[in-house]
């Protein structure tokens, strides 16, 4: 028996296309999760969400109060559990798909992200390369934020890349 088997009335099914109500879990849930893998093999110093929009969320209210209410949560959740909560969501239609560097006002439906995090990371794709992906810091609250990093695909390796400042037109 899986944990998720511990902690859902039935088991997971394959996720295709956008998931049912069943097949996504609530942060209750993951705390429960989480508390499990304490048990069974001690600290759990890092949690990954694949994806903010699939977490089930009981209150009603719009889009933008749903994300806004989970991304506190996380973070409360982070602080209760001690552990470090990495949490994908997706970027507006301004990212244009991902080919352009991610910013923070990408972020989608809620400011509340931005607020909650302590680091996000922005990834985009490179338009003349395929399979080369860029990364950012676009938020450290304990650090430095002009950072960017090249992802290799190939071996999930990063590699820093300098940071061009545009000079300034007199």
């Amino acid at each position: 028996m899986s944990l998720l088997d511990v902690l859902t009335d039935e088991p997971p099914t394959a996720a295709q296309g956008s998931p049912q109500a069943h097949d996504s879990l609530t942060l209750p849930q993951i705390e429960r999760y989480i508390a499990l893998a304490r048990e069974s093999f001690g600290s759990v110093p890092v949690v990954a969400i694949d994806y903010l929009g699939y977490l089930r969320d009981a209150t009603s209210g719009s889009q933008y109060d749903k994300v806004s209410r989970i991304a506190r949560e996380v973070k409360a959740l982070a602080k209760r559990t001690g552990s470090r909560i990495v949490l994908a969501c997706q970027t507006s239609p301004a990212g244009e798909a991902g080919a352009v560097p991610v910013q923070l006002h990408h972020l989608r439906d809620s400011g509340a992200i931005e607020e909650s995090a302590d680091i996000i990371i922005g990834l985009w794709g490179d338009v003349d390369d395929p399979a080369r992906r860029h990364c950012a810091i676009l938020k450290n609250r304990h650090g430095r934020q002009d950072v960017r990093f090249d992802l290799h695909n190939s071996n999930l390796s990063f590699t820093e890349i300098p940071v061009v400042e545009p000079r300034a037109r007199f």
